[in-house]
C-alpha cells in the first residue's frame, strides 16, 4: 500500500508581488496534513490520485488569471485551473475570491525504487560527509601588554555530495560525445562543449542518484593568520589580524559530463586584514557627550508634540 496525503511544498506566483495568497492542498478530498492522521487516504500502488488546490486571494490586488500560477514540487504534478469556488467569473482573481486548481497522477509503490524520470533514486552505498581539521597556534609577548601570534588551519572535506552530487545515471558521463562549437561571449573565441545523442533524449532517461565525490576529489583549505594585540594600558588598546586562505574546491562532487571538466576546480587565494583601536577619553568629555545626547532626545520629543517612551543607553568610562 502507498499512503498518500502529506502535502508537498506548494508555491503560488502572481503579479504584482504584493498579492497575498493562501493555498490548501487536498489528496483525494482529504486535507491530510498529519501523515499519521485518520483522514489520510490509503491508496494502492497504481491507483489514480487527485490533488485539489484551494487558492484564496488574501491580498488587496486584482490579478489577471494568466498571471496566477500554482506549482507543486512533486515531479510530474502540474496543477491546472478547474473552477471558481467563489468569484464573479470575469477572469480576474479579485481579493477574497477562491479558485480551485487540480492535478492528477498515479500512486507509486514507495517500497520500491522509483522508475526513471520520476524521482531521485536511493543509493544504499552513500557515505556520510567527513570533515577533518587541524590547527596550530603560537603566541608570544614581546613587551609588557603587547603580543603577536601566528596560526595555521588545515580543513579537509571528503565524501561530500551536497546538491551537486546528484547525477543522472540514466544519461551517464560517457554518452556525452556529440561536440558543439560555440562562441565565448566574453572574448569571441570558439569553445567546444558536448551533448548527448538523440538516443539518450527524453524524460524516460532521467534517473537521478546522489553520489559521493571520488576519493581523489576532496575539498581542502589552508589558512594562515598573523595577529598583533595590545592590552588596555595607558588609556588605549589595539587588536589587528591578517589572514590568507588557499581554497581548493571542486565545482561538482561528481562530474556529469565533459562540460563539468572545463572549469573543474576553484583554486583561489583570499585574504582579509582587520585592525581596531580604542582610546579612553577624559571623564569630563564623556559627561559632555551624555548631556548633548540627552538634549537631542528631548528636542525630538518636543518637536513631535507627543511623549515617546525611550531608553537612552549611555556608557561612561572613567579611570
Amino acid at each position: 500500500m502507498t499512503r498518500a496525503g502529506t502535502p508537498a511544498t506548494i508555491s503560488a506566483q502572481a503579479a504584482p508581488s504584493s498579492t497575498g495568497i493562501s493555498i490548501v492542498k487536498k489528496t483525494n478530498g482529504a486535507d491530510a496534513n498529519d501523515p499519521n492522521g485518520a483522514d489520510v487516504p490509503n491508496i494502492k500502488p497504481g491507483d489514480p490520485v487527485t490533488w485539489t488546490y484551494i487558492v484564496t486571494n488574501t491580498g488587496s490586488t486584482h490579478v489577471a488569471k494568466a498571471d496566477v500560477k500554482v506549482t507543486d514540487n512533486t515531479t510530474g504534478v502540474t496543477p491546472t485551473f478547474s473552477s471558481e469556488q467563489s468569484g464573479n467569473g470575469d477572469q480576474i482573481f479579485d481579493p477574497g475570491e477562491v479558485w480551485i486548481y487540480t492535478a492528477t497522477g498515479t500512486a507509486l509503490d514507495l517500497t520500491q525504487s522509483p522508475p526513471a524520470g520520476t524521482n531521485t533514486q536511493p543509493n544504499p552505498d552513500l557515505k556520510q560527509n567527513k570533515n577533518y581539521e587541524a590547527a596550530l597556534r603560537l603566541d608570544r609577548q614581546l613587551v609588557a601588554n603587547v603580543g603577536v601570534g601566528v596560526a595555521y588551519v588545515y580543513h579537509r572535506h571528503a565524501n561530500w555530495y551536497d546538491t551537486t552530487g546528484v547525477v543522472n545515471v540514466g544519461r551517464p558521463y560517457d554518452v556525452w560525445t556529440v561536440p558543439l562549437v560555440l562562441t565565448d561571449p566574453y572574448n569571441g573565441q570558439p569553445v567546444t562543449i558536448y551533448t548527448f545523442p538523440p538516443a539518450y533524449a527524453g524524460a524516460a532517461l532521467n534517473a537521478n542518484k546522489v553520489l559521493n565525490a571520488a576519493s581523489d576529489r576532496p575539498d581542502y583549505y589552508h589558512s594562515f593568520e598573523l595577529t598583533a594585540n595590545k592590552r588596555f594600558s595607558k588609556k588605549w588598546n589595539m587588536s589587528s589580524s591578517f589572514w590568507i586562505t588557499k581554497t581548493h574546491q571542486w565545482i561538482r562532487a561528481v562530474p556529469t559530463s565533459p562540460n563539468d571538466d572545463l572549469f573543474p576546480v576553484n583554486d583561489t587565494w583570499a585574504w582579509e586584514a582587520r585592525a581596531d583601536a580604542n582610546y579612553r577619553l577624559p571623564a569630563d568629555f564623556n559627561r559632555f557627550l551624555m548631556t548633548a545626547q540627552s538634549a537631542i532626545l528631548i528636542a525630538q520629543i518636543v518637536e513631535q508634540q507627543r511623549f515617546t517612551p525611550a531608553v537612552l543607553q549611555l556608557t561612561v568610562d572613567r579611570q
